[in-house]
């Protein structure tokens, strides 16, 4: 990004809605903290850790295994949080202009904050459901769990490269 781009884009204030998905995020890594650590004690010594493509469990493993999830959420978050905070960094799908630097820099970090609030609760969902399963008050995540999640971190996706060459 040429240098008065980058300065264009360096303080571009957040939106109600960015700042909503924000707190989304950072709820649903709050929850799934507190759901992993409120439970752990009375689990089974074998939970469920991986589902197949019709969402029933087709491994099991000892329980420690459910801190996976929680850690690679607060990782993504932290990667994600500098992500958005250095636009000027990023690819985009179309030329960054000093006429649509603001639009583009703004469509992409609402994507960036939409894919971690909703990444963050898909695990917060597998995570509750392996919980339930392994207590047997669940069968796994559902037939429906891999068909929504593709059509929202697909659909998400489309609607930023629609946004974003109406903004170009």
């Amino acid at each position: 990004m040429i240098p008065e781009i980058k300065e264009l884009v360096s303080d571009i204030p957040y939106s109600n809605l960015e700042r909503s998905l924000e707190i989304v995020s950072l709820g649903g890594l709050i929850l799934m903290l507190y759901l992993i650590l409120s439970t752990y004690s009375s689990l089974p010594d074998t939970m469920p850790h991986h589902f197949g493509i019709d969402g029933k469990p087709d491994a099991y493993g000892p329980k420690k295994i459910l801190m996976i999830l929680p850690l690679v959420s607060i990782f993504l978050f932290a990667l994600l949080t500098v992500a958005e905070k250095f636009p000027h960094i990023g690819n985009y799908p179309y030329k960054i202009t000093t006429q649509n630097a603001v639009r583009q820099v703004s469509l992409a970090r609402k994507l960036i904050l939409s894919l971690k609030a909703e990444i963050i609760w898909l695990f917060l969902y597998i995570e509750w459901a392996a919980i339930q399963t392994g207590l047997g008050r669940a069968a796994g995540l559902g037939v429906w769990f891999f068909g929504v999640f593709m059509i929202l971190i697909f659909g998400t996706l489309i609607v930023y490269l629609r946004m974003a060459f109406l903004a170009r």
